[in-house]
């Protein structure tokens, strides 16, 4: 009798275990790998001879070379240069049926190669479309844009330093006459306990063939239970120093906010963004961060770049020369840190897939807002649409 009720015991809490097993091993599915089984499943159900699936790759290459003179944060005085291949992506996409598409983004940088965008989306949906896997989350105007398309070599100081970029997830999006919108539940890459929800609205006011407005505003709310949060930004700068050397906060929460506006006309484009950061570590003290830029451009042309649901596009122009300029701004208020970057720069597009640019960026880096360390570079890149 003891020991049919030991196996009873034994067999009861076997049962028990059985839901966190399970679990156990859903949580180590990857997205990517989930998303592509999902594509192909669907793909073979949904497709018909009345579609004809179709596949196809593109991408890009990226080569700087960048020459950098000033301060690291220890105090030492630098004066350095370095080439290498800044960014190559090759996207593998696919409409499998009207509804249907797939995308997988590979990336090689800096010796490494890394997943970025793995997904299935459905679309022509009466509430939208939506997109399950691993996708950039939808904040922020500079953000979103492939840096294919972007105007400066780099993202902003704020941009790459506190915005979510790439997360597993869910994502639902729709527009209307003027607005376009995206919802998301996401979950932080790496960190498996931390989930966050992600959301954007634009509006265009105008768009005709000479001028655009546009405005919008994102925000995230992200649950961090715990985990570490970073701000580890390198000054505009790719090769330059982080602003803050390894500081990181054991976050409970963390809030995103962000506005955006963006106005091009004859050529002329201006772009600006403001974001704050929030963080609640876990003995419930505070830390924000903020900041934001300007950017005008202008191509000689007077050519506008294409707009369309919510961002700027690729441009389809050859032999065009575009200026530039920015100014971006970030502070670290309780630290008492701060930094700016002023930018100028001269584009040469010899046509829709290749482009040379040349940048000037001088930095300043001050704590407790008395000014500590500067520095200036300058960087080439030679860049391959394909």
């Amino acid at each position: 009798m003891k020991n049919i009720e030991k196996n009873r015991l034994k067999s009861n809490q076997s049962s028990h275990d059985m839901p966190v097993k399970i679990k156990a091993a859903i949580n180590k599915i990857s997205w990517w790998q989930a998303s592509l089984v999902s594509l192909l499943m669907i793909g073979n159900v949904q497709a018909s001879d009345q579609f004809s699936p179709t596949f196809w790759a593109n991408g890009f290459l990226m080569l700087d070379h960048d020459v950098y003179q000033g301060y690291l944060l220890n105090g030492e005085q630098v004066n350095t240069s370095e080439s290498q291949i800044r960014r190559s992506r090759l996207n593998l996409e696919t409409q499998l049926t009207e509804s249907l598409a797939g995308r997988l983004h590979v990336a090689y940088d800096q010796g490494a190669y890394r997943l970025l965008d793995s997904y299935i989306r459905f679309s022509r949906w009466k509430i939208g479309n939506i997109t399950i896997g691993k996708q950039k989350e939808p904040f922020g105007f500079e953000n979103i844009m492939s840096a294919r398309d972007m105007t400066m070599m780099e993202r902003s100081l704020i941009t790459a330093a506190v915005v979510p970029g790439r997360s597993p997830g869910v994502n639902l999006s729709g527009e209307g006459a003027a607005f376009n919108w995206q919802l998301g539940f996401y979950q932080q890459a790496n960190q498996e306990e931390t989930h966050a929800i992600t959301g954007r609205l634009t509006w265009t006011g105008w768009q005709n063939p000479k001028s655009t407005f546009h405005l919008g505003m994102a925000f995230s709310e992200r649950d961090f239970n715990g985990k570490e949060y970073s701000v580890n930004e390198v000054l505009d700068i790719n090769m330059a120093e982080p602003l803050m050397d390894n500081s990181t906060v054991s976050a409970n929460s963390v809030s995103l906010t962000g506005l955006e506006m963006m106005w091009q006309k004859y050529g002329f484009t201006s772009l600006a963004e403001w974001q704050q950061a929030t963080i609640t570590d876990v003995t419930n003290d505070m830390y924000e961060y903020q900041g934001g830029y300007v950017q005008m451009s202008y191509l000689l042309s007077g050519l506008n770049r294409d707009y369309r649901r919510g961002l700027l596009r690729k441009l389809a122009t050859s032999k065009d020369w575009e200026v530039s300029m920015r100014w971006s701004q970030m502070q670290l208020v309780i630290e008492e840190l701060e930094a700016e970057t002023l930018t100028l720069g001269i584009n040469y597009h010899l046509n829709s897939n290749a482009k040379i640019m040349l940048h000037y960026m001088k930095t300043k880096y001050n704590e407790s807002y008395v000014e500590e360390n500067d520095g200036q570079s300058f960087s080439l890149r030679a860049q391959y649409v394909f």
